[in-house]
């Protein structure tokens, strides 16, 4: 299965327009976020989204390292760092934060 990386997505998906309408799409409140280390079958790290639908069905979605920093790389290019500087360990003010720390 391919990923779509659209760095706009408003009004890129008009297929779920129909299934929206019809109850088909529910929301999902991301609870998770985490990498596998080893998750992929090829061996490589994973990163998984964990979440929960109104009702409280938990929602797991996976996908390989590369697609997420692929991701991550082309919104930063579109939309700039909105984590002030925590995706390189750098602070605002140019100290090391120490990135990456636990819970963050």
């Amino acid at each position: 299965m391919n990923v779509k990386l659209i760095l706009d997505g408003e009004g890129s998906f008009p297929e779920l327009a129909e299934d929206m309408e019809a109850g088909r799409v529910r929301k999902a409140t991301l609870t998770g976020v985490t990498a596998l280390p080893g998750g992929m079958s090829s061996g490589r790290t994973s990163v998984a989204f964990v979440g929960e639908l109104e009702d409280g069905t938990k929602v797991f979605m996976e996908t390989s390292l590369r697609v997420f920093q692929s991701a991550a790389a082309g919104f930063t290019g579109r939309y700039g760092d909105e984590t002030g500087n925590a995706m390189t360990g750098i602070g605002p003010d140019g100290v090391d934060i120490g990135w990456p720390q636990e819970g963050h």
